[in-house]
């Protein structure tokens, strides 16, 4: 809230500005009335525009949130169709682990994978990886290890390779949504504070040179300084 108390304390440093009339007469024309009514527009602009980025990124945060939420359920049943079709022991033993850390369990210390181009074994499974790209990741890989099983014909939609493999698809394309939007949050979050706290004519700049104005000609003692003194800005 503190940008959005600047903005409203500079609106009101403005109206004052106004109110003065031809008694407020700067020479520099970034003091000017004119001038610091195009900042506050722009200003509240700004503020808009990163209001608006945040509601999009928490809105791709929340689509992707919901959607993982489901992709443990999902895997478990893929699970349990690879057994009813007689999977392997191998394919078996590979989709138990990325069920493992699709679902957030804690792997167990358990034989090195095997090294399908001979010589030493891989080292041993690491810890489950939580971050949504690791989970996707896994879930992409299960839905690698269902395609390569023959045996495994489900009949139901959400269990068909088909929908899986867009499953994945869905996923990653979920990840670059909230990538992007993140990105776009963080550069109207810059913007705007270039526009409010910036070292040159940003808002913070101009309230402090309209009250060095204002005392300058005017006096400390003076009703239109004491009008001006009483606003606050608070820096981020």
């Amino acid at each position: 809230m503190t940008h959005v108390k600047n903005v409203e304390s500079y609106s009101r440093l403005v109206d004052i500005c106004t109110g003065l009339g031809g008694k407020y007469n700067p020479g520099h024309q970034s003091l000017q009335v004119e001038s610091l009514l195009n900042m506050l527009n722009g200003a509240k602009q700004a503020l808009e525009e990163a209001k608006l980025a945040k509601t999009k990124f928490d809105r791709e945060v929340n689509s992707r949130r919901q959607a993982y939420d489901k992709l443990p359920t999902l895997a478990t049943s893929i699970l349990r169709t690879l057994s009813d079709y007689g999977a392997s022991v191998e394919t078996m033993d590979d989709a138990r682990y990325f069920v493992r850390q699709i679902r957030g369990h804690q792997s167990k210390d358990r034989s090195p994978l095997p090294n399908p181009a001979g010589g030493e074994a891989k080292a041993k499974r690491s810890l489950v990886q939580q971050s949504y790209a690791g989970r996707a990741d896994h879930f992409s890989k299960l839905v690698l290890a269902v395609q390569a099983e023959p045996l495994y014909t489900a009949s139901e939609t959400v269990l068909k390779k088909a929908h899986l493999v867009r499953k994945v698809e869905e996923l990653e394309n979920l990840n670059a949504k909230v990538s992007v939007a993140k990105v776009a949050w963080s550069n109207a979050r810059v913007v705007r504070d270039q526009v409010l706290y910036g070292k040159q004519n940003s808002l913070l700049a101009l309230q402090r040179a309209v009250k060095n104005h204002v005392y300058a000609v005017f006096g400390y003692n003076s009703q239109e300084y004491a009008l001006l003194k009483s606003i606050k800005f608070n820096k981020k």
